[in-house]
């Protein structure tokens, strides 16, 4: 079967889109690929054997990037937050719009029977509607909760923009043939908050590659640096906790006076300038190294294998406590205790490989790593059961639902 994936994301790079087009390519089905395009990619190349086209990134006000908490005053806060609303919604609209005059290039030249979203926007239902005449099917691969977001992005209650942001989710999950859900706790809010049918509703987890991630040789330029080597992979956004981080490595530092210690940052996002400015403003550049965006696989094992004690301080809230995060199965391959606040899915996901703080409490959190680093024995039995637990959770084995959500559109 032919089928058209939408994505405002990079491809490859986006781990999750390029899993399931490999995936579903494996299982004999044609895939075409419409993402962002950054500098020195090519507007269209085959990818090992998905077609990817791309559309050229376009910002306004580079999206509202810096967040409400840089502005000291209310009208700073109106300025980010009325930049933020336009730039995104000029990004979606374009996006969307680029989709759909894509979709008719690739429908004659390629051809396809399934439209694929894969939210954020949740506007590219807008696509797969004008299709639906023509007999394509609509799968919603519900990624992240649009509306709440929002929310965390700009800690604002703007009710008109979560109500848009709501009926758009909702007419997605509406409109969609079928629905593939990360979790359990975005089954139950697409049920409960929108009244989707269960059996509508395909869980397809986030889950690693064991092929590609495997343990490497450690770089010794960064274990030659401390005696103790914490990690953080990942979104470097207002939502993804950082700024808790650096404050509980503040207190490791300063007040519990342990100074043999490295926290290694792997990734990039809208944050990422204002936890630089925080790591100065807390006197911790020397023991924060920030590498940024890290796409080549190989690179990236090296670093995670550098790791003693994998790190991840992501809030309390609606958003985090149902989100799983595709950082902590990775983090497991590499067989190390991981320290997080304690929220729902990430304590399904990482069992007794996770250490659990009470949620956004920064001395316990503090607490918690000097525990792990003065008992070997302990990171030892809590890496094993990670080494363990992600078997559980490779892409081989939780992949199976979206074959089954295929199989129905094709039997449909």
């Amino acid at each position: 079967m032919k089928i058209l994936m939408l994505v405002e994301a990079e491809y490859p790079l986006d781990i999750r889109v390029r899993q399931e087009a490999l995936k579903l390519k494996e299982h004999g089905h044609e895939i075409s690929v419409v993402a962002l395009k950054e500098k020195r990619q090519k507007y269209f190349e085959i990818v090992d054997g998905i077609k990817v086209y791309r559309v050229p990134k376009v910002e306004l006000f580079r999206r509202g990037k810096h967040s409400v908490l840089s502005r000291n005053f209310s009208l700073g806060k109106l300025l980010t937050l009325g930049e933020g609303i336009i730039g995104y919604c000029f990004e979606y609209a374009y996006f969307t719009l680029a989709c759909y005059l894509l979709s008719w290039l690739i429908f004659f030249k390629d051809g396809f029977k399934v439209i694929h979203t894969h939210n954020p926007p949740d506007t590219l239902f807008l696509v797969a509607a004008l299709w639906r005449a023509f007999g394509v099917k609509f799968i919603y691969d519900h990624h992240d909760l649009s509306p709440e977001l929002f929310l965390e992005k700009y800690r604002s209650k703007g009710k008109l923009v979560y109500k848009i942001l709501l009926a758009l989710e909702r007419m997605s999950c509406k409109i969609a043939d079928v629905i593939i859900a990360t979790n359990e706790s975005y089954k139950r809010i697409e049920i409960e908050r929108i009244g989707v049918k269960p059996e509508k509703i395909y869980i397809v987890r986030n889950g690693p590659n064991l092929e590609e991630m495997k343990i490497s040789d450690s770089v010794r330029s960064i274990t030659s640096r401390a005696g103790t080597i914490l990690c953080y992979l990942g979104a470097i956004n207002v939502q993804d906790g950082l700024d808790y981080l650096l404050d509980a490595l503040n207190k490791i530092v300063l007040t519990f006076n342990y100074r043999d210690i490295l926290l290694c940052v792997i990734g990039d996002g809208d944050y990422l300038s204002r936890i630089k400015e925080l790591a100065l403003k807390l006197n911790l550049d020397k023991y924060v190294l920030f590498t940024g965006l890290v796409s080549d696989r190989r690179v990236l094992c090296r670093l995670l294998s550098t790791a003693d004690i994998f790190v991840d301080a992501a809030p309390k809230s609606f958003l985090n406590d149902r989100s799983t995060f595709i950082k902590h199965m990775e983090y497991m391959v590499f067989g190390k205790p991981v320290v997080s606040f304690a929220l729902k899915e990430s304590m399904f996901s990482l069992g007794r490989a996770g250490m659990y703080v009470e949620p956004n409490n920064i001395d316990d959190y503090a607490k918690a790593v000097l525990d792990l680093i003065g008992n070997p024995e302990k990171r030892s039995e809590m890496g094993e059961f990670a080494r363990d637990r992600v078997k559980q959770l490779a892409w081989d084995r939780v992949s199976g639902p979206l074959i089954k959500a295929y199989k129905v559109i094709e039997n449909d």
